[in-house]
């Protein structure tokens, strides 16, 4: 599939958002401001989209701050303006607790948000990778639009706001919902590949105008129809306006086939591996199983797996951690164990304490 899909949780999950998703899956420097950041990575401004911003404040295509995603992602679920709200009624002479309610979104919750991954068809982010600078605008254009698309399709046909005892009562946004989008330019492999990523508030207005937040699991039962719709849109829009046609391709047999672009061969398709496929040919730790992560397996790969400067090549970083730690204390164990050894047979050569102290 084309758009995938990934629940955001306030806390590490977000923090993690904010250190590496939107600096282009980068490393953000500590105390590096978020704009800043971005230019150093090359990659652009987030930007706001989604029919539910006019109700708070926010305008389509503005720049995401890092105070804005702090407060929507981050904390629960809070207004993106929450510290002016609060900060003017504290000047008012009200109350914290009252100025705190005020920033709020209805209930705060711990699913803040969920990210859509929006790529193109691999024949179509090759056009863009190794097209001219016509090709590359108009796959740019059809993609940013197919993802507008996608969205508005979500806020009338997807979304459900449930509320009530058990959430027996189940209403669409009527104002739309707020989403914030982060292109890049590149994969984790640093392979050029166009992509997106839209995160999406869970939370929405109803009609008697108090917040809820809308059913995560309605957005993962359609996330195949959103890339379905997504996949339609960019490549009727790139075909008709590069004069190219789509052919269908098999990628896995016994199943119905994709339309892709034709005339790209197939060989360089294959060329563009999976992100899972780049997993799977990661070694996994010999501690626990799991697969390295990108980091650690960069830290090894260019010495080799048996690197002589790394201690513990076959550890993922927390069992290497144990390990260390492990050693350490069997070492420290060890040296008190000789210590001990070398005074006991002084004690008994000179008889007990109070002998020595008599001879």
């Amino acid at each position: 599939m084309t758009v995938d899909i990934k629940v955001i949780r306030a806390g590490q999950m977000y923090r993690y958002y904010l250190r590496e998703t939107v600096v282009g899956d980068g490393r953000r420097p500590a105390r590096t401001p978020l704009r800043e950041a971005q230019e150093q990575a090359g990659v652009p401004v987030g930007r706001w989209m989604g029919r539910g911003l006019a109700v708070l404040g926010l305008a389509p295509g503005e720049e995401v701050t890092e105070a804005q995603l702090r407060n929507l992602f981050g904390e629960r679920g809070r207004h993106p303006y929450a510290d002016r709200i609060e900060a003017g009624l504290l000047a008012k002479g009200e109350s914290a607790k009252k100025a705190f309610k005020a920033g709020a979104l209805g209930r705060r919750v711990t699913v803040t948000g969920v990210d859509f991954f929006f790529r193109p068809q691999p024949t179509i982010y090759l056009l863009w990778a190794l097209g001219d600078e016509e090709t590359r605008r108009v796959i740019e254009a059809a993609h940013e639009r197919a993802i507008e698309r996608v969205l508005e399709w979500i806020e009338d046909e997807v979304a459900v706001i449930r509320y009530g005892k058990d959430g027996i009562y189940r209403v669409r946004p009527p104002g739309g919902l707020v989403a914030a989008r982060f292109r890049h330019h590149e994969a984790r492999s640093g392979m050029p590949l166009l992509h997106d990523h839209l995160l999406l508030s869970v939370k929405g207005q109803r009609l008697d105008g108090k917040w809820g937040s809308i059913h995560t699991l309605a957005l993962h039962e359609n996330t195949v129809a959103a890339s379905a719709l997504y996949d339609e849109l960019v490549a009727a829009e790139v075909c008709e306006a590069l004069g190219l046609a789509t052919e269908p391709r098999i990628v896995t047999a016994g199943r119905r086939p994709v339309m892709e672009i034709a005339g790209v061969p197939h060989e360089l398709i294959r060329w563009t591996s999976r992100r899972s496929d780049q997993i799977a040919a990661c070694p996994v730790c010999a501690g626990c199983g799991t697969r390295f992560t990108d980091a650690r397996w960069k830290a090894i790969e260019p010495a080799g797996w048996d690197a002589p400067w790394e201690t513990h090549p076959h550890l993922c970083d927390d069992c290497k951690q144990r390990a260390i730690t492990a050693e350490r204390q069997a070492q420290h164990s060890e040296h008190g164990h000789h210590e001990d050894d070398q005074a006991v047979p002084e004690q008994k050569a000179g008889g007990t304490w109070i002998s020595r102290f008599r001879s």
